[in-house]
Parts: C-alpha cells; structure tokens; sequence
C-alpha cells in the first residue's frame, strides 16, 4: 500500500510541475514553452488532417459524388477547428492555450465518430453496425497521438479517457440498435455479426496501451528536461564561485559540496587600494563598469590557477584554494594562492599601461594569504546557494591584507603560508618582515612579503 501511494505522489509532480519544489524556474520555463510549442504543432496537425479529409473526398467521388461532400463538409470543419487553434496559441494565457486543448480533444473525437456517423446514415442507415465494425474507428487513436506534443500528462489521461468513454458509448449504442451478435473472432471480421468481445479487446486496449506508452514517454521526457534543468542551475550557481573544470566535476559529484566540512585552505584577500577616492569622480556607470572590468581580472588569475571565488565585497575580492579537494601534493594549493596574487598584480599592470595612455590614474592593490584550517560548506539550496569559507584563517587572512597599505608591500604572507611553501619547489623571493599584532591574535603574527620579479 505504502508504494502504491509513494507512486502516485510520484507521478503528481509530473501532472503539475509548477506545483513542484523539485522543479527549477529554468525546468518550468522550458516546460511551458514546449507546451505552447506543442499547441502549435497540434494546430499544424489539424490542419494537415483537413488536407486528409480533402484528399479522401476527392478519391472517393469516383465511387460516389456523395462522398465528396462529406469530406470537403468535415474538411471545413477540421480547418475552422485549427484556425481557432491558431488564435488561441497566441494569446499569453496559458491557462487559455490549456483549456482549449481540453475542448480540442473533445472535438477531434466529436469528428472522428461523427464521421463514421455520417458515412452509416449514406451508406447502411439501417445497419448500426457498420458504425461498430468501420476501419475509419482507428482514427480514434489520433488525440490521443496529438496530445503527446504538449508534454501534459493531464492531457494525455484526458485524452486516453475520452477515448474510452467514447468505445464505450459506441459499444453501448450497438447493444441499443439490436446489431446481431456473435460469439467468435472470424464470425465478427468476416462475417455480419458483432462480437461483443472483440470489440472491447481492441479499441479500449489500443486507446489503453497508446496512453500508457505516450504517458511513460512524456514522463521521461519532463524527467529528463528536470535533471538537465537541474544541471544547469547548478552550473550556474557553481559558476560563479568555481572554475570551469571544477564546475564539470562538481556537477558530477554534487554531494562534494553539499555538507559542511573541516579542511586546510589558503585563503586570499585582494583590496583596491584609493578605491574611495577614485570612485568619487566617477558616475555610477562609470563605477559599475570599471568594478567590472576590476572582476573580470581578478576572477581569471582565480579561475586560472584553480581557485574558488568565495565572494566580492565592493572592490575586494576573496579567494580560496584547496577547496572543495585539496591537492594531494603538499603545499601545492598554497602555491598556486601565491602565483593567482602574481598573476593578478601581472595583469593589473597592463590595464594600467591602459589607463595611463588614456590619461587615467593608475591602480594598485594589496594581497594577503594566510592558510589554515576552516569549515567549508554549502549553505542554502540549488537556487540559493552560497559556498564558502568560515574560521580564524579567514579573518588571519584579512587582517594580513590590511597591513599591506601600512607597510607599503603588496603580497604579504602568514608564516603558515612560508611554512607550505618550504614543502614544495618554486623559485619564490619572500622577505621577512617584522612580527605584527593582528586583532583577534594574543600572540604576534611573523609575515613575509612576496616579490614580484
């Protein structure tokens, strides 16, 4: 009983999947449009059934005149039908779009019986079971097929539903005209009589079956349009914090990030130094783009070497590396902190060769690394997730790139940092630099200053 009610509330969410937590926007969004998309497809589709109609007209007036008739009547039928169709798929409603599919589906039925209806009242009007027993019965599977391309499942159970009642009534009508009966399979195909039977163990199945099948194939298809949905907000919001490769593996991997954890970082802190100043002779867009273009440096020295944007604080900038996985070579992580700081002073040079040639003020920065132990975790969901960093080597670090103004040095480094850098090969110029009091330390903290050459 338990997994039959788990199976249902499984298959609500694929019923109404704007009702599901579980959906992205992004997974909603690309949903409706192939709904609306469908609409259209579906009014293409009625459109192409009238041309079928014209066609069987013109091939059966050389049998009889009558006949043409009919078809061109439900022709016209048909085409009015995929012309109101039409409109409706362009209104901005999609409550409206949804309703007349509804309407549609009773429709397509309407003509489909209707016009086996039409052909007994010419050829056998005193013969019901021609309308029982006439092939044009398998044009009953056609809204059910229509209703695949709205990816609906509510659809498609309307459909399939209809579709039963509507064997059912004929079955029904057939018993209320007295049409003879039989009572074995050759008898009802060859022969004048109906077999009960039969009937119900092909339509209904067919109708049945083809519900199933298309029912299974949409739910697949919103499945899938959910984890690709899904997927896609991840990277969206891994995007902004990791870089390109990590992204692909933590998309992968997900649960890599998705609890808190203590784990060795180094943690960089980079500040525009006379941000204050220069933002005043600027107007806000000035401001904005120049914050850009100050980003998208500072974000590809992190990306460049591995690392992970934790956030941007105006003009600050903070950074971590050896997170989510640190690297199995010790001191590697601290390393690449060091050559992303390089990098970025590297690069900031030549914005300012820049700005000088257009007479503008040139820019300076201050870096400070420390590393250590901290807790790293995701806090919040998929849609609002904010990854990062907590702990003393946090503000160690922040409090090291604020000494940089005061000492006039660039890079400054903790003694941890130097500490990781003696467990791997480089061709780094540190130069120590007296013991400093930081806030929130008893004991003074031993740092170093990074060449640049």
């Amino acid at each position: 009983m338990k997994t039959l009610i788990d199976n249902i509330n499984a298959l609500k969410k694929y019923l109404h999947p704007s009702r599901n937590q579980n959906f992205t926007l992004t997974t909603l969004q690309v949903l409706e449009a192939e709904e609306r998309n469908g609409a259209q497809v579906r009014t293409i589709m009625r459109f192409f059934l009238s041309v079928l109609f014209l066609i069987g007209g013109l091939i059966g007036s050389s049998l009889r005149p009558s006949y043409l008739i009919v078809n061109l009547l439900f022709a016209f039928f048909v085409f009015g039908s995929a012309e109101v169709n039409r409109r409706v798929t362009k209104c901005d409603s999609l409550t409206t779009i949804r309703r007349a599919s509804y309407v549609g589906v009773i429709f397509d039925y309407i003509v489909v019986v209707g016009y086996s209806i039409v052909y007994w009242w010419m050829v056998a009007p005193n013969e019901f079971i021609y309308v029982v027993k006439t092939p044009l019965l398998i044009l009953l599977i056609i809204p059910v097929v229509y209703s695949i391309v709205e990816f609906r499942l509510s659809l498609i159970f309307f459909s399939t539903a209809i579709g039963l009642i509507t064997v059912g009534c004929l079955f029904i009508a057939a018993l209320f005209y007295n049409v003879k009966l039989g009572n074995d399979w050759p008898e009802h195909v060859l022969g004048d009589s109906f077999v009960p039977i039969v009937f119900l163990s092909t339509y209904p199945l067919v109708l049945f079956a083809l519900g199933v099948v298309i029912s299974y194939a949409t739910i697949r298809s919103i499945s899938m349009a959910q984890r690709i949905g899904t997927m896609e907000a991840q990277k969206n919001v891994l995007s902004r914090y990791f870089s390109p490769s990590v992204v692909s593996d933590l998309t992968k991997n997900p649960e890599q990030i998705s609890t808190g954890k203590q784990q060795k970082v180094t943690v960089l802190f980079s500040d525009l130094r006379g941000f204050t100043a220069l933002s005043e002779k600027m107007t806000a867009e000035q401001v904005v783009l120049f914050l850009t273009e100050l980003r998208n440096l500072q974000t590809t020295a992190v990306f460049e070497f591995g690392g992970t944007i934790d956030k941007f604080i105006g003009d600050a900038i903070m950074a971590v590396f050896g997170m989510p996985n640190k690297s199995e070579i010790e001191g590697e992580d601290t390393l690449k902190a060091v050559q992303c700081a390089k990098r970025m002073i590297e690069l900031l040079n030549h914005l300012n060769k820049e700005r000088q040639n257009k007479g503008q003020p040139l820019l300076s920065v201050g870096i400070g690394i420390h590393t250590g132990e901290a807790i790293a975790g995701n806090i919040g969901n998929i849609d609002r997730m904010e990854y990062t960093v907590i702990g003393d080597t946090v503000n160690t670090a922040s409090r090291i790139e604020s000494l940089t103004k005061k000492l006039h040095k660039t890079i400054i480094v903790s003694q941890a940092v130097k500490n990781e850098l003696d467990n791997i090969e480089n061709n780094l110029k540190l130069e120590t630099l007296p013991k400093v009091i930081v806030k929130g330390k008893e004991q003074p903290l031993q740092i170093y200053s990074i060449g640049l050459d």
